[in-house]
């Protein structure tokens, strides 16, 4: 029982870690994927995303911000799709910076970009992304509409998914926010039952 609670509350915080990541780990792995049919001018522009992503996660958000504005001006005038993505890298570094309004603006245009889009995962990042800026301003009715939609746009029958885990265990953090713990607990053993599904190492 006592390896069970130790494995529970490591895989929990795990869950918060990535939360707080906003998405950051699978942006990063989505950067370095290029397929081989795609326009050499969109492999340029997934290679200058890598680069701003690599520099966010180093800290140097004021060369990073640079390219993802750089890179979205870009790949706008083409209509490349990964301008969303840059906007998102974006909203992501200005996060980091505490620069909120600028952030929520950017997670605002790159969501209404894409509201039909095929790239659920995107859709969730973006929404998991807006429920957290929106509960650290304290507009948690706000907050918990863009976490029902990332849950929403989720798979209902998958079977460890970690987008999934973390709306979960964000949905447990902003009911507790609103003072309900039973609702709460119950979110957060969803999102721990959730991960212990996942073959990742990340988090076992």
């Amino acid at each position: 029982k006592e390896h069970d609670s130790m494995r529970t509350a490591g895989v929990f915080l795990c869950l918060l870690l990535l939360i707080l990541a906003g998405g950051r780990l699978h942006e990063f792995r989505q950067a370095r994927s290029v397929s081989p049919a795609e326009p050499p001018v969109t492999a340029e522009l997934r290679k200058e995303l890598a680069r701003a992503v690599a520099l966010r996660n180093k800290g140097e958000y004021r060369r990073a911000a640079s390219l993802f504005q750089a890179g979205y001006d870009r790949a706008a005038s083409l209509k490349d799709p990964l301008q969303t993505r840059f906007l998102s890298g974006l909203g992501q570094t200005h996060v980091a910076q505490h620069r909120y309004s600028e952030a929520l603006r950017e997670f605002t245009m790159a969501r209404a970009a894409m509201p039909f889009s095929n790239n659920t995962t995107s859709l969730t990042i973006l929404d998991i992304s807006l429920s957290n800026l929106y509960s650290r301003l304290g507009e948690y009715d706000a907050a918990m509409q863009a976490a029902n939609r990332a849950l929403a746009e989720t798979p209902s029958d998958s079977q460890g998914d970690i987008n999934r885990a973390r709306v979960f265990v964000l949905l447990a953090t902003l009911v507790a926010k609103r003072g309900e713990p039973d609702a709460a607990l119950e979110w957060f053993h969803r999102g721990v039952r959730e991960a212990a599904r996942l073959d990742d190492p990340e988090l076992l």
